[in-house]
């Protein structure tokens, strides 16, 4: 019981991680943050 427990919760974060990014992949997210110089983080 406790691995179908794993993996709803593990369903769970990845549904509501599309759901954040409306289904972006990370190269296309990371690609937009550079477009509208959104880049968090250190620049050196």
């Amino acid at each position: 019981m406790m691995v179908y427990a794993l993996w709803a919760c593990l369903a769970a974060v990845i549904a509501t991680g599309l759901i954040m990014t409306d289904a972006k992949t990370p190269i296309a997210i990371a690609k937009s943050a550079l477009r509208s110089n959104r880049v968090t983080g250190l620049c050196l």
